[in-house]
């Protein structure tokens, strides 16, 4: 799993900036940086190519990251309830739960990163 995580951070590098959002203005829907209402930094957007013919203008590196997010995302989802289970697993629970909690904690201190991505996840402490 670990390289489908290294190729994920390396792919994040090379996006254009995120977060994302879909935007609709004349009759046109684009994809681009959510605070950026004036399309100044777009992802995805319309364009009208010399023949006449309706297009999308969107940088390669964006258009392999978006067709390989559903496969990630399921390789992801596997691998975390796999986790999850592993660690639901007695008796690594109480003693391997708290030991994760305590060092999430210390981390969290020092991490703002860290705290978005938890609570983007929904990976609170109950």
């Amino acid at each position: 799993m670990s390289s489908t995580v290294d190729e994920i951070e390396a792919e994040l590098k090379q996006i254009s900036p995120w977060p994302w959002a879909w935007f609709n203005g004349c009759s046109w829907w684009r994809l681009g940086k959510a605070d950026d209402q004036m399309q100044h930094d777009s992802v995805i957007c319309p364009t009208i190519d010399s023949d006449g013919h309706p297009n999308l203008v969107c940088r390669q590196e964006d258009r392999e990251f978006l067709a390989k997010s559903p496969e990630r995302l399921a390789a992801l989802c596997r691998y975390v309830r796999a986790a999850e289970a592993y660690l639901n697993q007695p008796p690594f629970v109480p003693s391997m739960m708290s030991h994760l909690d305590e060092y999430m904690a210390e981390h969290e201190r020092r991490d703002t990163n860290l705290q978005s991505a938890r609570a983007e996840l929904g990976i609170g402490k109950e």
